[in-house]
């Protein structure tokens, strides 16, 4: 996949990014939705197998679901419902060793900020107990803004913001 989407992202968007070292400990990768294509920007920027969580009709579409299913190993989860099956699938990929990957927002942002995240996705975040690593992508909205149809001309950045050891963030 990197040896598609590099060269793509770079020639589409200057995309410039710091790598997260995740061979060794999975990370729960929390990452600011601006762009259709922030998930490959996200595998990018890890050195290990991401898996992606996203909306389950991303992955019903017919020929872009297999596509999608190669590429990004999508957790699908049903927006507007409990659904108690994300957690374990999120905890065996952990106990695995894979990184989960997932926007706290559950959609791209209206204004290229950081939007209201949902307190079942704090919830999840406990519920797993891996590191949280922040990732920021910068510039995004503007090369790809969620009220256009097409792309402008424009750099992305991506960058590690921060990243929490379970033991800060449990209480």
């Amino acid at each position: 996949v990197r040896i598609v989407i590099k060269p793509l992202a770079w020639i589409k968007f200057k995309f410039k990014y710091e790598k997260l070292n995740n061979k060794k400990t999975p990370y729960l990768i929390f990452y600011n939705h601006q762009t259709v294509w922030d998930q490959f920007l996200v595998g990018l920027m890890c050195s290990n197998k991401t898996y992606n969580v996203m909306s389950d009709d991303l992955t019903t579409i017919k020929f872009a679901s297999r596509v999608l299913n190669f590429l990004l190993h999508p957790i699908p989860y049903k927006k507007s419902s409990t659904d108690f099956t994300i957690l374990r699938v999120c905890r065996q990929v952990a106990l695995e060793g894979g990184s989960i990957a997932i926007s706290p927002e559950g959609n791209r942002t209206y204004s290229g900020k950081t939007e209201y995240i949902k307190f079942s996705t704090i919830k999840m975040v406990k519920f797993l107990k891996l590191p949280l690593a922040i990732l920021h992508i910068k510039g995004g909205y503007g090369a790809f803004p969620r009220w256009s149809n097409k792309s402008r001309k424009g750099k992305i950045e991506g960058s590690v913001y921060k990243i929490y050891q379970y033991e800060e963030y449990k209480d």
